[in-house]
């Protein structure tokens, strides 16, 4: 009888393990237009920028509309690798942005539990709805100040050099994050840091992995993790370095462009996607597939109308 090497065995066993989904499809929650945009019909966007961001690390999208039903929703979580809070302005307590997120956030805890991983992911408006859903109240926000039209570097924490969002970064990006004004903040609210200290529901959650300082001196979580489960949460845009040249109402000056900036922007995607790699959702079928990814919707140049956003999916 042939003895088969045990490291041969292991290592047989570990890639059977970790064999990926090289077609990630990623849900980007659709949230009601603040306004009518003249000259085009809709009440609800996803801004064109997450969507490219996606896609530029290898991801497809599907946008989840806030007039989607729990059944619906339920389906799509079988079919997609993960999903994308955005940012904005929506209400955290009661929004089709919030009802939307909250049952995905459950969805997502059971399926891990299941040893199913299915990441979430939230920037600026979402960090804060996923720390209102882990914390179980919107108590965790309060105001910021200065912090709309900004770009720091970040305070990483201790716990960044073993987290998974960046304990295999290379050297230069975690210099670059440290040192450079690469992270855009476009807010008003924020969930500070006593807070996060303070909420035993939230501390228990997630890892802190960096922070910031407002214009008043107040402390604020600008970059977490999940403790156990695969959520993860910018306060800042990595999108916007890359895809966001319009200035609206004051805002978007201050956007980092330089390759640096586009670097770290290139990392926190391949990273977020990387993680829905480890999903098996799938589609049933082609047909399917295509009933839900957004290509039947085109980005409208909402820029020249004065508006931040480049460009907007408009539904």
């Amino acid at each position: 009888m042939t003895i088969i090497p045990f490291v041969i065995l292991n290592f047989a066993f570990r890639t059977w393990c970790y064999v990926l989904n090289d077609r990630p499809i990623i849900g980007v929650l659709a949230q009601r237009l603040q306004e009518p945009i003249p000259g085009i019909a809709g009440s609800s966007y996803i801004s064109a920028s997450y969507v490219k961001y996606l896609e530029g690390a290898g991801a497809r999208v599907v946008p989840i509309h806030i007039n989607t039903t729990k059944e619906d929703l339920n389906r799509i979580f079988s079919y997609i690798n993960g999903v994308l809070l955005p940012g904005g302005d929506a209400d955290l307590l009661d929004s089709p942005v919030q009802r939307n997120a909250e049952l995905l956030f459950d969805l997502a805890m059971q399926a891990f539990n299941k040893r199913d991983p299915f990441p979430m992911w939230g920037t600026c408006m979402g960090l804060q709805l996923l720390s209102v859903l882990a914390a179980k109240s919107g108590s965790v926000i309060s105001r910021s100040f200065g912090t709309e039209d900004r770009t720091f570097s970040l305070n990483l924490t201790a716990n960044y050099e073993t987290s998974r969002m960046f304990s295999d970064a290379p050297p230069n990006v975690i210099k670059i994050l440290q040192t450079q004004n690469v992270t855009y903040n476009a807010h008003y609210n924020c969930v500070s840091v006593d807070t996060f200290h303070e909420n035993r529901k939230l501390n228990a959650f997630f890892r802190l992995l960096s922070t910031n300082i407002d214009a008043r001196g107040k402390g604020f979580m600008s970059t977490m993790e999940g403790i156990e489960f695969p959520f993860y949460a910018t306060q800042w845009h990595p999108e916007m370095n890359i895809y966001e040249f319009a200035i609206g109402e004051g805002l978007g000056k201050n956007i980092n462009h330089s390759k640096e900036a586009v670097l770290i922007s290139q990392y926190m995607a391949n990273f977020f996607v990387s993680e829905a790699r480890k999903s098996k959702h799938r589609f049933p079928d082609r047909e399917t597939e295509d009933r839900y990814l957004i290509y039947d919707y085109q980005p409208y140049y909402t820029a020249k109308r004065g508006y931040f956003d480049e460009q907007m999916y408009i539904f």
